[in-house]
């Protein structure tokens, strides 16, 4: 129906999305909420919620609830920058998540 519109996906840090659309980069992104300038709009797409996948043999498979702390030393890969370490103090952590 427009065969002049070009669609280009590109991959960015999520630190950098509002920042590229108020540089003008790119048209839109799409990403989780984070503080932006003034000179560009946002609208909450969808909302979502944290989900955390691990193996029936896991530790953690062995708790009824977990806490951030319980995370502490565990091993992640996530989509976005979790400042746990083995060096955060647990009293800092909320409850649950």
């Amino acid at each position: 129906m427009r065969p002049k519109v070009v669609i280009r996906v590109r991959d960015l840090a999520v630190d950098a999305l509002a920042g590229a659309v108020a540089a003008g980069d790119v048209d839109l992104t799409i990403g989780p909420d984070r503080a932006a300038s003034d000179s560009i709009n946002q609208q909450t797409a969808f909302t979502s919620l944290w989900v955390l996948w691990y193996a029936p043999s896991h530790s953690l498979a062995k708790k009824r609830t977990l806490k951030w702390k319980d995370l502490l030393g565990v091993s992640l890969v996530a989509a976005v920058l979790l400042k746990i370490d083995t060096t955060t103090n647990a009293a800092e952590l909320p409850d649950e998540f």
